[in-house]
């Protein structure tokens, strides 16, 4: 019936899900031990700054009110 083939659907999904997350994960690991975090601080900064010039532009407003 409907419900058992959703049953089957998510466990499929749960499944796959796992594997491709593990996959970016050894990726990912495997990619920082050549790599840096460099990267990484230089998205975070420019993400920031592009937050504050949007606050203070009033392109975005504050969450916090």
């Amino acid at each position: 019936s409907g419900d058992a083939a959703l049953g089957s659907d998510a466990v499929i999904v749960a499944v796959l899900s796992a594997v491709l997350a593990w996959l970016a994960i050894r990726w990912m690991m495997g990619w920082l031990a050549v790599a840096s975090f460099g990267i990484f601080v230089y998205y975070r900064l420019v993400l920031g700054g592009l937050l504050l010039l949007a606050l203070t532009q009033g392109w975005i407003a504050p969450s916090i009110t």
